[in-house]
């Protein structure tokens, strides 16, 4: 039996000079999210490029800057309820969003401010208590992600 796959998406954990997080909210949905989004076909060998593609087509000009390397790797439902993998990165951003329409408010967040994120992989990207208990790991000799 194979495991099974999953798409991948890219979220950045962007903070201001103040230390606050940016979240955008999902026009369709209504939810609060970290500004990002699926790869498209040909994105794999360059996870940075992806990104930042995604984060231009959210944020318009906001400035933006990827620190390193991916900090966390998380299951995440999206926003059409498609189970994913939902790679994180931190990084710096200054300047105002111009967001797109797939978005309709944004605000700089930190711990204990409203509104409080309600998706399992997001509250625990930002440190707030989930219910959720996480079930996948790493399978086989080719390092698939799956359930266990």
């Amino acid at each position: 039996m194979h495991p099974q796959r999953f798409p991948l998406t890219q979220k950045a954990r962007l903070r201001d000079a103040q230390g606050r997080i940016l979240l955008l909210r999902d026009a369709a949905t209504r939810t609060w999210d970290l500004p990002g989004g699926r790869l498209d076909p040909g994105e794999l060998p360059d996870l940075a490029a992806s990104l930042q593609r995604e984060l231009t087509e959210e944020l318009g000009a906001l400035t933006t800057h990827i620190e390193g390397s991916p900090c966390a790797l998380l299951p995440h439902a999206m926003a059409d309820g498609a189970e994913a993998l939902m790679l994180v990165w931190d990084g710096v951003a200054e300047g105002t969003p111009q967001l797109s329409a797939e978005h309709d408010a944004w605000c700089w967040w930190r711990l204990g401010d409203e509104p409080e994120p309600t998706a399992p992989a997001l509250r625990a990207v930002l440190g707030l208590p989930s219910d959720v208990t996480w079930r996948y790991g790493l399978v086989g000799t080719r390092g698939a992600i799956a359930r266990t």
